[in-house]
């Protein structure tokens, strides 16, 4: 997948949690959620590859992760996030909701609205979400 298509994916997914979220389907809206900030962070890495670029494999390997925290080192994104989350408080409240998911979540029928709702604001909060912020990433490629 190319970054194009990781970007859309990551907005198809965070469009579906909140469809999830408001017919009461919580848990699949806060897997969906996660999943979304996933394909973002992935379409980050993406446009760091030349078109015709071959990735060294070890890196390639490590992109096959789910763990959002290593994503965001892979994607070359922790110092400026760490320097944004420390000027702002809400970003950082917002990336400790969002770097608790993992894809296991997916396998979590016991996740209330209460935790959806918060991914769900942790995500797409504007402009203090984690994914406006990384969508800033994405448009500056």
């Amino acid at each position: 997948m190319d970054r194009r298509e990781l970007q859309q994916l990551s907005k198809m997914r965070a469009a579906e949690a909140l469809c999830l979220f408001a017919s009461g389907h919580f848990s699949g809206s806060y897997y969906l959620m996660g999943y979304s900030v996933e394909c973002a962070l992935k379409a980050v890495i993406a446009s760091h590859q030349g078109h015709f670029a071959f990735p060294d494999k070890g890196f390639a390997m490590a992109c096959h992760t789910h763990k959002l925290s290593t994503l965001l080192e892979l994607a070359g994104l922790k110092r400026e996030f760490d320097q944004a989350a420390g000027e702002d408080v809400l970003l950082a409240e917002n990336w400790s909701i969002v770097s608790a998911w993992n894809e296991s979540s997916r396998y979590d029928v016991k996740i209330g609205q209460w935790a959806a709702r918060r991914m769900v604001t942790a995500c797409t909060q504007q402009p203090k979400g984690v994914s406006p912020w990384i969508q800033t990433w994405i448009s500056k490629h």
